[in-house]
């Protein structure tokens, strides 16, 4: 049985704001346990899990039924369980920290009737821009959960997409795509949709056309034959991925630590730059600055001005900038 500790965070909202436990997102630390504790412990960093596994250890960061600023994506954050697990790049989990991992995720499948399948244990990679869980083998946990549970083992596995619960209409990927073929630029995910609304002399897109991609869906299969995914543009629009370079199982033009975050401060200045002897009222916002729950997207995190700790600054697609002390994730 895992020893457990309470650690404890200051990052965190109360409450699930009404949602239902149906997700477990699992990470990886990039590191070891006490990394995790140094991170989660500094209200400057403005991000936690629920917990993190090191052998036959567990340590709670924030409580169950609180909101963990996980995921990089605030939907999913509301309605999951993050884990974090000991490893790094030349460091996967070890057998304790498996077996551990498999034990807990069992608990919480059966506390919260999740189940315990790849459409509801999820890698923070399927529903945010980023390489997390790394080395940890995702898989292989849900597996022996399973056997836990008392079942087969043979767990389901994801489809070609990542996994979406019920009303995610929308996973955020920042990027640029280029287009392979003509492709139409439609105001909502399908072909129904009024075609010609790209900023373009036809309003449409053409072979090796570069454009920016903020989000994709899964949605209508033009061809019946499972290519049914959709790329959402900077500007709102959306068109079908099957003509071009996009790939989930690779990003073509990935742009660096891309998420999305929500504004926690009452008011957040965005600037012309990382630091505030730049200019600000740079929003596109009545009052050039974003606000307390503000959903924002970004491209980059980039060091600036080290402000009560915290020197790390977004930037937004808009090209501007704001400090990440004023967000979680």
């Amino acid at each position: 049985m895992a020893n457990v500790t309470w650690v404890g965070s200051p990052n965190y909202t109360v409450g699930r704001q009404g949602a239902e436990i149906d997700r477990i997102v699992l990470h990886w630390i990039v590191g070891y346990m006490s990394a995790a504790d140094a991170v989660f412990k500094n209200a400057a960093r403005q991000s936690s899990a629920h917990e993190a596994i090191e052998d036959g250890e567990i340590h709670k960061y924030v409580k169950e039924e609180d909101t963990a600023w996980h995921a990089s994506n605030w939907g999913i954050n509301l309605r999951s369980i993050g884990i974090e697990h000991s490893a790094n790049f030349d460091r996967p989990p070890s057998e304790a920290t498996y077996e551990t991992s498999a034990q807990e995720v069992a608990r919480l499948c059966k506390t919260y009737s999740i189940p315990c399948d790849r459409a509801h244990i999820i890698k923070h990679m399927e529903v945010a821009p980023t390489q997390c869980p790394g080395n940890v083998d995702v898989d292989r946990i849900v597996n022996r959960a399973a056997q836990i549970l008392g079942g087969s083992g043979v767990i389901v596995q994801p489809s070609v997409t990542p996994a979406q619960a019920t009303g995610d209409t929308e996973i955020n990927w920042v990027g640029k795509v280029t287009a392979s073929g003509d492709l139409n630029v439609r105001s909502a995910p399908n072909t129904s949709a009024p075609a010609g609304q790209g900023n373009t002399a036809d309003g449409n897109l053409h072979a090796g056309d570069v454009f920016d991609v903020v989000g994709y869906t899964v949605a209508e299969d033009p061809y019946g034959d499972g290519r049914n995914i959709w790329l959402k543009t900077f500007r709102g629009m959306w068109v079908w991925a099957g003509n071009t370079d996009f790939s989930l199982g690779g990003d073509p033009h990935p742009a660096a630590a891309g998420g999305t975050v929500v504004v926690a401060s009452s008011t957040l200045n965005v600037r012309s730059g990382p630091g505030t002897s730049y200019s600000a009222g740079q929003a596109n916002t009545p009052d050039g600055c974003l606000h307390a729950g503000n959903v924002v997207n970004y491209v980059a995190e980039v060091a600036g001005e080290n402000v009560s700790g915290n020197n790390i600054g977004y930037k937004s697609i808009r090209s501007n900038y704001f400090w990440s002390g004023g967000c979680k994730k």
